[in-house]
């Protein structure tokens, strides 16, 4: 049966892209710089954010199904939102980790992500976060063969390594780095 969605929504992605702190579409489905993209706020309650996540794709699964008039709701001009045969995914598939701030001590003309704000509310959201994370993991929402992609600064100088890391221990991961500190972790998780 043909319904408006996307990739992203159907195979239910894990975008955390924006600031940790308090960008209100941090956990979103994709990273498309449209202001209608759909997305929730990370709660200081891990069960709360994940409920409400999966709560927003179901929701627009189900506005995919009964739209009569196409309308496109939050994915109002995105291209890659149209009707088609999708498949639907039932866990989430795909965790892509890009939030910020995030410290790397390259100065690439491109990228922001070269200053770490150590503020307590930057702290504290980055551990809701990784909370978040390890619920929806041990709960069985995140599929166990899902990617993991680790694009969030520099991943060898970053705060909470060590807890991404254990996250993603014999998991398939991709990582983002400059690779300009090697780290063993990095290159068993590769190697695995």
């Amino acid at each position: 049966m043909k319904y408006l969605s996307c990739n992203l929504i159907s195979r239910m992605t894990l975008n955390i892209n924006g600031r940790i702190d308090s960008d209100p579409k941090v956990l979103s489905f994709c990273c498309e710089n449209i202001p209608s993209r759909p997305g929730i706020p990370l709660t200081d309650d891990a069960e709360e954010s994940l409920e409400r996540f999966i709560g927003l794709r179901n929701l627009l699964l189900a506005q995919g199904f009964r739209t009569p008039d196409k309308t496109r709701f939050g994915c109002e001009g995105c291209s890659n939102y149209y009707e088609d045969e999708w498949s639907i995914n039932p866990f989430i598939g795909y965790v892509n980790i890009s939030a910020y701030p995030a410290p790397c001590q390259c100065k690439c003309c491109y990228c922001e992500a070269q200053k770490w704000d150590d503020s307590l509310e930057v702290k504290k959201a980055y551990v809701h976060l990784f909370d978040f994370l390890e619920l929806a993991d041990s709960s069985g929402a995140i599929d166990p063969d899902a990617v993991w992609q680790i694009s969030t600064g520099e991943i060898t100088i970053y705060p909470f390594k060590k807890r991404i890391l254990n996250l993603v221990k014999n998991k398939t991961s991709v990582f983002y780095t400059n690779a300009f500190i090697y780290d063993e972790q990095i290159a068993q998780n590769l190697h695995k």
